[in-house]
């Protein structure tokens, strides 16, 4: 990766985020690495940035969470912002990849299938359809709960393989 890279990372409040994160440091460290934390709390659309909406003692839990990653990585010397916004979390994710100018998005996904993916969506498959930037999903081990399996690690991930479909296009 050359310098000045501009990482976002979508950060949504469950454990699967700072698992992120660990799995990947190696890319979060390079040299000229910029980093964008955000959350997205689901809002219908006609709120826009209503004062009362972005005060609401029930964000607060949000809010610590994503300063606390955002502190754990500036406290590893890398240069990182943090943004809350509402409503959709797919469009604004797309939204921020393109404002934001961002190089490369880092996406968790829960790994839902079925019946859940069809009733509560997928934000990954949304992004990954409609992103105009690559996108590395990482996906963990998990319990039937959806929780992290005690076999995951929480290790960087050092890259050997990757597949790159290729379609044709430019």
């Amino acid at each position: 990766m050359k310098n000045g890279k501009r990482i976002l990372i979508p950060i949504d409040g469950t454990e699967f985020s700072s698992w992120l994160l660990a799995r990947a440091m190696r890319l979060l460290e390079r040299p000229g690495v910029s980093v964008t934390l955000m959350t997205v709390i689901e809002a219908p659309n006609d709120h826009g940035l209503d004062e009362a909406l972005l005060l609401d003692p029930r964000h607060q839990g949000a809010r610590r969470e994503l300063t606390r990653l955002r502190d754990y990585l500036l406290e590893k010397a890398i240069s990182t912002d943090a943004e809350l916004r509402f409503g959709d979390p797919a469009r604004e994710i797309l939204r921020e990849i393109v404002a934001g100018q961002h190089d490369l998005i880092l996406l968790a996904t829960h790994g839902r299938i079925g019946l859940k993916k069809t009733m509560l969506g997928s934000v990954a498959v949304k992004v990954l359809q409609s992103s105009p930037k690559p996108l590395i999903l990482f996906r963990p081990l998990q319990r039937p709960d959806e929780t992290l399996a005690p076999a995951e690690s929480f290790d960087p991930v050092a890259f050997r393989r990757i597949l790159v479909p290729l379609d044709g296009s430019k």
